[in-house]
């Protein structure tokens, strides 16, 4: 099967689905055709059980002219430790059709997002091939993150490589140049694993900004949407470097939770960058000339969408 020849698809990676007027003019201007609607995520319970989690919950009408494409996320301690593998592609596959079912959408493809590494690579592509087995009409495809193309290639009909959180934005706080979004420096070392890489390949590109909270150097969370220029609550002390003035509780991470945040704690803000976008492109493509023929942008959320 060959990549789809396709406009700019989009992530939608909530919790919650509603699009907001800014969301959709952003969908008409960027002219997307598909949506990779993440429905839950899958994670550990026990030492060999697991369970969904932040099931994706559908307040409006899905878009009927755009093509959706559910997709799961998967905890690579899931593969490590579950039981019975076969038994847990089948979950997940009558999982996505029943909520599919439930709000009226038709699909044909099934995206699956794991971390695997060596140790679990075994058990994940099992799940794979009983999920083809299980709906053998069902297209398959997986995310590959930069360190799994030296690995095997997953039994899948393609793969979305994931060009974006390629830095370690633990340390980001620093005063270099070094996107932890998205950096040329990070991609090229697996650039050599790419052009004999057996698996067809699309690519999937940052388009959101990152609030890293740092205390005394340490890391403490991804913020949420803050309003950086209220200078009620942040004082603007460098380029993206912002230091908190009011104790209070905010928005962590997409919003799921929460974090106290302490006066003198500092925010570094890191954003998509076009040209490093630009630049990863032409390196990819120079490596396999096909790979920009679909492209997914991450991800859908008024707060943090910029132009592209």
């Amino acid at each position: 099967m060959e990549v789809p020849d396709a406009a700019p698809s989009v992530y939608y990676w909530r919790t919650t689905y509603t699009i907001s007027e800014k969301e959709r003019a952003w969908i008409k201007e960027n002219k997307i055709e598909k949506i990779y609607l993440r429905l839950f995520d899958v994670v550990q319970k026990g030492d060999h059980d697991a369970t969904p989690q932040a099931t994706l919950q559908i307040k409006e009408d899905l878009p009927q002219h755009i093509e959706l494409i559910p997709t799961v996320y998967v905890d690579e301690p899931v593969i490590r430790t579950y039981s019975n593998i076969d038994s847990l592609a089948v979950m997940i596959v009558r999982r996505v059709a029943q909520m599919a079912s439930t709000h009226n959408f038709k699909y044909h493809e099934l995206q699956i997002d794991c971390d695997w590494t060596k140790r679990s690579e075994e058990r994940f592509f099992q799940l794979l091939r009983k999920m083809k087995e299980f709906d053998d009409k069902l297209v398959l495809s997986s995310t590959i993150r930069l360190h799994q193309l030296a690995m095997k290639a997953p039994p899948v009909d393609y793969g979305a490589l994931m060009l974006y959180n390629t830095g370690n934005f633990r340390t980001a706080d620093s005063n270099d140049d070094h996107n932890p979004i998205l950096d040329a420096r990070d991609v090229k070392p697996y650039l050599r694993y790419l052009a004999d890489y057996k698996l067809p390949l699309c690519t999937a590109y940052p388009n959101f900004n990152w609030q890293l909270l740092f205390a005394k150097g340490q890391f403490k969370g991804i913020l949420y949407g803050e309003d950086l220029n209220d200078s009620t609550s942040y004082r603007k002390v460098a380029d993206d470097q912002y230091v908190v003035v009011t104790a209070r509780d905010v928005p962590l991470s997409m919003g799921h939770y929460t974090i106290h945040l302490h006066p003198g704690q500092m925010v570094k803000v890191w954003r998509s960058a076009p040209q490093q976008i630009n630049e990863v492109k032409t390196l990819v493509e120079s490596c396999r000339s096909d790979i920009n023929n679909q492209t997914i942008i991450y991800h859908l959320d008024e707060k943090n969408i910029n132009k592209i």
